[in-house]
């Protein structure tokens, strides 16, 4: 066999798209996008203990306003969180978020 040959049979090397690394729609679990996502999950539950607009989280997470509407739209896929009244977000867990009494407030 020539080394043209081998050229030949080789496997086309993997190209880069314009759309390499953008995060998959909601319930996709793999590649960069969902690792960073994983990453991202928690911190965003915990800033969305009280409501929120996709403008706040965009600016918290300095990231674009679409990247955070994709995060929001994936979490109330996955019930996460809940759309309020004036496009706001809240977690659905009550757990995650803080109870407002005057106990335990410090203020007397």
């Amino acid at each position: 066999r020539s080394d043209r040959d081998s050229v030949d049979d080789a496997q086309p090397a993997e190209v880069a798209t314009p759309t390499a690394g953008i995060e998959p729609g909601p319930g996709a679990g793999h590649g960069p996008a969902a690792e960073l996502f994983a990453r991202v999950r928690e911190p965003l539950l915990r800033y969305l203990d009280e409501p929120r607009t996709v403008v706040d989280v965009a600016k918290a997470f300095d990231v674009q306003k679409n990247q955070a509407d994709r995060w929001l739209t994936r979490l109330v896929v996955e019930g996460a969180i809940e759309r309020l009244k004036r496009s706001r977000y809240r977690t659905t867990d009550a757990d995650a978020r803080p109870l407002f009494t005057a106990f335990g407030s410090g203020e007397h």
